[in-house]
C-alpha cells in the first residue's frame, strides 16, 4: 500500500479553509446593488433643493408643493395633530396647510357621509406622516421643513427602486454589468427621475410592484413571503387603480413557482388583512364597500383604449416613449424572453397588460397635472425583465442602445435643470419642447403628436407616429433572440 507523503499531508493541513458559500462572496454580490441604491439616492438628494426651489406654481415668491401633493400632506398633518382623516378642522378651522402652502387650499373633497374627506386614499399620507414629523422637529418648525423631509425619503424610495431594478435584471440573466446599466439609465430617465421627489403615490407603488414581482419569481423565506404579501396589500391604499396590480401580483406569486399551501397562506394573510381594512375604510369614508367612484373621469370603450394606448406612449406632453426612447428597447428583449424564459414572459404579461389597458381606457389617461407617464410609473421597473434579455452582444447593438439611451438621459438632465417643464396643462404643447424652441433650437411642437388636445390636422401626424413606433419596435425585435439568450 502506497504511503502518504508527509510533505503533501502538511500542505493539506496548511491550506486555507474554504470560505463558506454566502459569506464573503455574498457580501461582494450585494456590494454593487447597494452602491447603486446609495448612488441613485445621493444624486436625487443632491438635486433636490434646486428642484424644490425652482417649482413655484403659485403667484408667490415661496416654493410650494403642486398638483396632488398638498392634499396628501394635509391628510398626514391631520393624522399627526388630531388622529383623524376627517379634515374639516384641519382645513377650515386650523388651516394646517399654511405650514407648507402659502395660499388657501381648496378642492379635492369627496362626497362623504363623514363630512370633509379627501378624494385621495390615505395610504401615502400614513407613510409620510412620521417623516413629516421628523423633518418638522429637526427643522425647528421652519416653513416647509416637513415637506423637505418627505421629499428626501422619496429619494430613498427611488434608490430602492433602482436596487430592485438591478436585482430583477441580474436574476433574469442580464449579467452584472448590463443590469447595472439598466438600473442606472432607468433611474436617470423619466418617469422614475421625475417622481423621485414628488409626494405622489407613483414611486412607492413602483417599489411595491417590483419587489412583489421579484419575490414571485424566487424561492422565499417566511419573512420575504410576508413582505411580498404586505406590498401587495398596501398597493390599493395608495390609489384604488392599483387593485388590479395587487390581484395580478398575487396570482403571479402563486403560479410563478410551485408554492406550498403554507407559502400561499403567508402571502395572503397580510394581503387579506389589508383588503378587509380597505373595505372598512370605504364604508366609513364613502358609505360603500367599493372604492370611491364619484371623483374620476370615467372609462371609455374600445376606441378610447386604442387612443389611450397611443397617447400613453406617444403624446408630446405625457408619452413614455417621447421622453424615454430607451423603452423602445423593450421590443428587442421580448423575443429572447419568450424563447428562453417563457414563465417570466407570462408573468410580465399577466401583471402589466390588465393595468395598462385599464389606464388606457381611463378618459384622463395622462394623469393631468404631473410629469410624463404618471400612471405607467409603477410598471416601469418591470421593464428590467425584457431589457435584461436585450443585453447587447455586438457593436451595432451597443450603438442602438446608445442612440436610445442618450436622448432619454438628456431629457432627464433637462428635467433637473428646468423642473417646471415636467408639468403640462392639456394644451397639446409640451413645455419642454417650447422651452427648447425659446432658446433657438428647432421647434418640435408641430412635429410631435398630441393625443390629449389634437389639432384639426393631427390625424395624419398621429398615424405617422403610430406607424413609425410600430416599425421601430418590429425592427428592434430583430436584435433577438440571440444564441446565448436562447441557450440559457
Amino acid at each position: 500500500m502506497r504511503s502518504r507523503s508527509p510533505i503533501r499531508a502538511a500542505g493539506r493541513r496548511r491550506s486555507p479553509a474554504r470560505v463558506p458559500a454566502g459569506t464573503a462572496s455574498g457580501a461582494v454580490r450585494w456590494l454593487l446593488p447597494l452602491l447603486i441604491a446609495v448612488g441613485v439616492t445621493g444624486l436625487y438628494w443632491a438635486v433636490l433643493p434646486h428642484r424644490l426651489d425652482a417649482l413655484r406654481p403659485l403667484a408667490t415668491p415661496v416654493p410650494a408643493p403642486t398638483g396632488d401633493e398638498p392634499y396628501y400632506l394635509e391628510m398626514a398633518l391631520s393624522l399627526l395633530r388630531y388622529g383623524s382623516l376627517e379634515l374639516t378642522r384641519a382645513r377650515s378651522i386650523d388651516q394646517l396647510y399654511s405650514e407648507f402652502y402659502p395660499e388657501p387650499l381648496l378642492g379635492h373633497q369627496a362626497t362623504s357621509p363623514r363630512g370633509h374627506v379627501s378624494k385621495h386614499y390615505p395610504g401615502l399620507s400614513v407613510l409620510i406622516a412620521p417623516l413629516y414629523l421628523a423633518g418638522d422637529l429637526l427643522g425647528g418648525g421652519a416653513y416647509g421643513a416637513g415637506r423637505f423631509a418627505v421629499a428626501l425619503a422619496l429619494g430613498g424610495v427611488g434608490g430602492l427602486v433602482a436596487l430592485n431594478v438591478f436585482l430583477l435584471a441580474r436574476e433574469a440573466g442580464g449579467g452584472t454589468r448590463w443590469s447595472a446599466v439598466v438600473a442606472i439609465v432607468l433611474a436617470m430617465t423619466s418617469p422614475l427621475l421625475s417622481y423621485s421627489f414628488l409626494i405622489f403615490p407613483e414611486l412607492p407603488a413602483a417599489l411595491l410592484t417590483v419587489y412583489a414581482f421579484r419575490r414571485a419569481r424566487l424561492t422565499n423565506g417566511a419573512g420575504q413571503t410576508f413582505l411580498a404579501g404586505a406590498a401587495i396589500g398596501l398597493l390599493p391604499w395608495l390609489q384604488p387603480r392599483f387593485l388590479l396590480l395587487s390581484l395580478a401580483l398575487a396570482l403571479w406569486f402563486t403560479i410563478g413557482r410551485r408554492r406550498t399551501a403554507r407559502e400561499v397562506a403567508r402571502l395572503l394573510v397580510p394581503a387579506t388583512f389589508s383588503a378587509v381594512g380597505f373595505v372598512l375604510y370605504d364604508l366609513w369614508a364613502f358609505g360603500s364597500p367599493l372604492p370611491n367612484s364619484g371623483d374620476h373621469a370615467g372609462f371609455g370603450g374600445i376606441e378610447q383604449i386604442g387612443f389611450g394606448v397611443a397617447g400613453l406612449l406617444l403624446d408630446q406632453q405625457w408619452g413614455l416613449l417621447i421622453y424615454g426612447p430607451i423603452f423602445l428597447l423593450v421590443a428587442a428583449g421580448l423575443p429572447p424572453l419568450v424563447v428562453s424564459r417563457r414563465r417570466d414572459a407570462l408573468g410580465l404579461l399577466l401583471v402589466t397588460l390588465p393595468y395598462f389597458l385599464l389606464i388606457a381606457a381611463y378618459r384622463h389617461w395622462w394623469g393631468e397635472w404631473g410629469p410624463p407617464a404618471r400612471y405607467l410609473t409603477p410598471l416601469v421597473p418591470l421593464a428590467a425583465l425584457p431589457l435584461a434579455a436585450a443585453r447587447p452582444e455586438r457593436w451595432w447593438q451597443r450603438v442602438i442602445v446608445a442612440v436610445l439611451a442618450l436622448p432619454s438621459l438628456a431629457v432627464g438632465a433637462l428635467f433637473i435643470v428646468w423642473p417646471e417643464t415636467m408639468y403640462n396643462h392639456p394644451t397639446g404643447q409640451g413645455h419642454l419642447w417650447l422651452r427648447l424652441a425659446e432658446l433657438g433650437l428647432p421647434n418640435l411642437v408641430p412635429y410631435l403628436p398630441s393625443f390629449v388636445a389634437p389639432r384639426a390636422d393631427d390625424t395624419l401626424l398621429m398615424t405617422l407616429w403610430i406607424v413609425l413606433a410600430g416599425v421601430l419596435g418590429a425592427l428592434l425585435t430583430l436584435m433577438g433572440p440571440s444564441s446565448r439568450a436562447a441557450g440559457r
